[in-house]
């Protein structure tokens, strides 16, 4: 009778026990599956992958090429099909910098750069043609507000009276990380510097980091053990959140609930909304606008006028119409506290556009402006620049 009993036990327990089983590898292959779609739409770590037209094909060329202040463009790019002799994109209404002075130059990232439009459809080139003169435009893809501002600083060549820094609402992001690679998942050699509010509450320049290549890899997730590079906010396992779909998957998918894109999917806003915010431990709104407010002072110092641009993305003008608030409403209440005047777009591309579908003025990708948003962009600076310039 005791045999029959222990035995009784036995097999109860081994069902207990391999129906516990059955459910944690159900689970752990539920999580895995999760972590796939995730991991396809840039809501948990992936492996970065090589972009198609690198600047750079290895390594040790991107080192010898690179500009050691702003990490990009090379020197070997300018003047060629993108920049001209000065570093700006070419101009078709004024071609040649060397026998048209600039009367306004813009600084920025790809929305000023004019990305997806040829030279000609950019709004810079509309511009110029407006205003009768040329228009330097140094905006390059993938900078942030903050290799904007260092690139005016370092900018000797340049001299129009009027100076344009244009802020993509996405570039707060960019303004907190010191590898562009880590927000694209892509291995672009990224490295750029950013700057920091130190211990003491100064502002202050962290450069280029000085990586090898193995610690490049490292700082990608790619080799071992990670890389926690100082003043970088979005390596894996670091302080946003960002972990690898590895076992346990549901351990891990768990842990990734934190990362600051998959709870912008989930909340419904553009992921960078929340570095906007007030109390963010980042200090992204503040670091923002002590750049917004030095290239402000800096320009006028200069004797020339500033004029801040801020640019909607799509994402953004999708937003207001939904909520009626801006993702960067902190920024723009903190310039107006520091009298720092600047043109918001959006509100002028929502009254354009009317009963319109938003998307039809930006490129298929939704990414930047299409030939017609250009020409939108290209009006709304020269009324603004004609209202507080005689230009």
């Amino acid at each position: 009778m005791a045999d029959q009993i222990v035995q009784w036990f036995f097999s109860v327990y081994d069902v207990i026990f391999l129906f516990l089983l059955g459910f944690v590898i159900i689970v752990e292959l539920l999580a895995y599956g999760i972590g796939l779609i995730l991991q396809r739409k840039n809501l948990i770590y992936r492996k970065p992958t090589v972009p198609l037209q690198r600047a750079a094909q290895s390594y040790d060329e991107y080192l010898l090429k690179r500009d050691d202040v702003l990490g990009w463009p090379f020197t070997t790019q300018l003047n060629g099909k993108s920049f001209d002799t000065i570093g700006s994109r070419r101009i078709p209404a004024f071609e040649d910098p060397t026998q048209h002075q600039s009367c306004v130059s813009l600084y920025g990232d790809s929305f000023t750069f004019g990305t997806e439009v040829d030279h000609k459809h950019a709004w810079s080139n509309l511009l110029s043609q407006r205003l009768g003169c040329r228009v330097a435009n140094f905006g390059v893809g993938g900078y942030g507000t903050d290799q904007a501002y260092l690139r005016f600083q370092h900018n000797d060549k340049d001299k129009s009276r009027i100076v344009v820094l244009g802020h993509t609402s996405l570039d707060i992001v960019r303004n907190l990380t010191r590898n562009l690679d880590l927000l694209a998942m892509k291995m672009g050699y990224g490295l750029k510097p950013r700057f920091i509010v130190n211990d003491q509450g100064n502002f202050e320049l962290v450069p280029i980091p000085q990586l090898s290549e193995k610690d490049y890899q490292k700082l990608m997730g790619l080799d071992s053990p990670q890389l926690e590079l100082a003043h970088e906010n979005f390596y894996c396992g670091g302080p946003v959140s960002i972990t690898k779909l590895q076992f346990p998957y549901t351990y891990h998918l768990l842990r990734s609930i934190n990362y600051f894109r998959l709870r912008a999917e989930l909340a419904r806003r553009p992921p960078y909304a929340e570095f906007y915010a007030k109390d963010h431990p980042f200090r992204g709104l503040e670091i923002t606008t002590l750049i917004i407010t030095s290239f402000f002072n800096e320009v006028k110092q200069q004797g020339r006028q500033p004029v801040i641009i801020i640019f909607a993305t799509m994402a953004d003008l999708k937003l207001y119409q939904n909520t009626k608030n801006w993702s960067y409403q902190n920024l723009m209440e903190a310039l107006d506290t520091r009298n720092i005047p600047y043109l918001n777009v959006g509100p002028y591309l929502l009254k354009y556009l009317g009963q319109r579908e938003i998307g039809e003025i930006f490129s298929p990708s939704g990414g930047h402006h299409n030939e017609e948003g250009n020409q939108v962009i290209a009006q709304l600076v020269y009324a603004h620049i004609r209202q507080i310039s005689f230009i």
